[in-house]
C-alpha cells in the first residue's frame, strides 16, 4: 500500500495519469479568485497543449491557444507576474496578433515604479531589445529587489486534488517546475546581453561603472546560478581582483553540488520517503530561487566540513 514498483507499470502508466488530473488542475485554477491563479491556468494550459501539439508534429489550433486571452489579462492587470507570464508564452512559435501590445517597455510605461523597483524587469528589457542594454544595466542601479521569474509551480501545489496519490502530486509538482524552468529563458537571454555589453571594449567610465554594479547587484543578489556565475564574467573585466572572482567561483561550483540534491540521480521521486522532501523543495526553488533553495541544501555539508567547535 501506497509503494509503487518501478518497472512493473504498464507503459506509459505515469504519463496517462498525469494528462488525466492536469484537466482538474486548471479547472481548479481558473476558477480561483485570484487573478494570477487563473492567469497561471492560462499559462499552463498553452504551454501543455503546444507541447502535446509539438509531440504530435502539427501546429497549435488557434481555437486552442489561449494567449489572447493572457495578454489581455496582462494589459489590463496591475501584477507584473501576469505580464511576464504573458510576455514569455507570446515568443513561443506563431503567437496571435493580441501578443504585438506587449513589449517590456510599454509596460514600464504603464507601470513604471513597479518596473523600476525590480533588477529582473531590467534583465526582462535587455533580452526583449538588446540595443537598450546600456540603458538596462543603469535602470539595475535603480532597483530594490531582484526577483526570480515568477512560478507557477506554488499555484499547481495549492489546488492539487487531495485524492490523488502522493507520487501524482510530484509528477504533477515536475512538470510544473520543468515549465517555470523551460520559463526562465527570458530571463537568461537579459543576463546574456548584458554581459556581452558589459564585456565589450570601448565603454566610458560611466557606462564602466554602472557594469561594475551590475556586477555586484549580480553577486549580492542574483536568484539564479547563471546570475551569480556571469557576476564573475563582468566583474574580471572590472576591476575584481582575483580573490573575489575565486570566491564566487567557489560558491557556485558548491551550489551547483547541491543542485543534485534536490533529485539525486539514484534517487526514485515516487518512492514515498522521498515525495515530501522533493515536494518542499521544488517549492523553495519556485518561490526563492536558485541560490537561497541551494544554499540552504548546501548548508549541513558545510556544517559537516567544518566539525564540532
Amino acid at each position: 500500500m501506497g509503494q509503487i514498483s518501478r518497472g512493473a507499470e504498464p507503459p506509459h502508466l505515469f504519463q496517462h495519469a498525469v494528462q488525466a488530473a492536469w484537466p482538474r488542475v486548471l479547472a481548479a485554477l481558473a476558477q480561483d479568485p485570484a487573478e494570477r491563479a487563473r492567469a497561471a491556468a492560462l499559462v499552463l494550459r498553452f504551454e501543455l497543449r503546444h507541447f502535446d501539439a509539438q509531440t504530435r508534429g502539427q501546429p497549435l489550433p488557434a481555437a486552442e491557444d489561449p494567449r489572447s486571452a493572457l495578454a489581455a489579462l496582462a494589459l489590463s492587470s496591475p501584477d507584473p507576474a501576469v505580464f511576464w507570464w504573458a510576455w514569455s508564452t507570446c515568443q513561443i512559435a506563431a503567437s496571435p496578433a493580441a501578443c504585438q501590445h506587449l513589449s517590456p517597455a510599454g509596460w514600464m510605461e504603464r507601470a513604471p515604479e513597479e518596473f523600476i523597483s525590480d533588477a529582473a524587469h531590467w534583465l526582462l528589457w535587455a533580452g526583449a531589445e538588446p540595443a537598450q542594454a546600456e540603458r538596462a544595466v543603469a535602470g539595475m542601479q535603480l532597483s530594490s529587489r531582484f526577483s526570480p521569474a515568477p512560478p507557477v509551480t506554488p499555484w499547481v501545489a495549492s489546488v492539487l486534488p487531495a485524492d490523488l496519490p502522493p507520487y501524482l502530486h510530484v509528477l504533477l509538482l515536475l512538470q510544473a517546475h520543468g515549465l517555470d524552468v523551460a520559463r526562465d529563458g527570458a530571463l537568461n537571454q537579459g543576463l546574456a546581453v548584458i554581459t556581452k555589453h558589459c564585456r565589450s571594449p570601448g565603454l566610458d567610465r560611466i557606462g564602466a561603472l554602472h557594469c561594475r554594479a551590475a556586477a555586484e547587484t549580480l553577486e549580492r543578489r542574483s536568484p539564479s546560478l547563471l546570475g551569480l556565475a556571469l557576476s564573475r564574467r563582468i566583474g574580471e573585466v572590472h576591476g575584481w581582483p582575483k580573490q573575489r572572482q575565486d570566491a564566487v567561483h567557489e560558491s557556485v561550483q558548491t551550489l551547483t553540488l547541491a543542485a543534485g540534491q534536490v533529485l539525486p540521480a539514484h534517487a526514485d521521486p515516487l518512492a514515498c520517503a522521498n515525495v515530501e522532501r522533493t515536494r518542499k523543495q521544488l517549492l523553495d526553488l519556485a518561490v526563492h530561487g536558485e541560490v537561497a533553495a541551494f544554499r540552504r541544501l548546501a548548508a549541513p555539508a558545510d556544517k559537516a566540513r567544518a566539525g564540532p567547535r
